[in-house]
């Protein structure tokens, strides 16, 4: 704003701008907040997830276990609006030493009202298929957790994944063939 009003030959620099916005007008700046992008298929997919539970009391969703993946960074950046020294020259700032390209680590885990998996690390190499899924997550903590509900079973929630909902071995499960 400072630089479009000085090209049309008032003389402003940013401060001032800033200072009537902020004292003169009592406005603050705000970062926009980020909103995930939501096709037409999210929302129904949403609304349809609501209204087959619109009904269910606490204690159905105590039954639900709920699983995801994630990727974590071993050597995050820190924020850099947040990485301040203060100190009384430049000399006395101590550089902070950065990864090029961090190691990443892909988990998986699960959690519910009654029950916690165990934090299992998947492999950095390869893909994920249907086999490993089975073998590795399902057979593994994922029933172990599931043995943990209460007598009447516990619900499995996962993301949508496609290859996965089609598959017979995840069609068993989702059947309650776990126990």
């Amino acid at each position: 704003m400072a630089k479009k009003l000085t090209n049309m030959g008032n003389t402003v620099s940013k401060d001032i701008v800033h200072r009537y916005l902020f004292k003169d007008l009592k406005v603050h700046p705000y970062k926009r907040p980020k909103i995930p992008l939501l096709t037409e298929f999210h929302k129904k997919n949403r609304l349809r997830f609501c209204m087959d539970k619109v009904n269910w009391t606490v204690d159905d969703w105590k039954r639900v276990l709920w699983s995801d993946e994630s990727p974590y960074e071993l050597f995050h950046p820190s924020n850099p609006q947040n990485d301040r020294i203060w100190a009384r020259d430049g000399t006395q700032v101590t550089p902070r030493q950065t990864v090029k390209f961090p190691a990443k680590v892909m988990v998986w885990g699960m959690v519910s009202y009654q029950a916690l998996s165990t934090l299992n690390i998947l492999p950095q190499k390869g893909t994920i298929n249907a086999k490993y899924y089975e073998d590795e997550i399902l057979e593994g903590p994922c029933i172990q957790a599931l043995r943990r509900t209460d007598e009447n079973g516990g619900i499995l929630e996962r993301k949508m994944i496609p290859d996965m909902s089609k598959s017979d071995i995840y069609a068993g499960w989702s059947s309650g063939s776990y126990s």
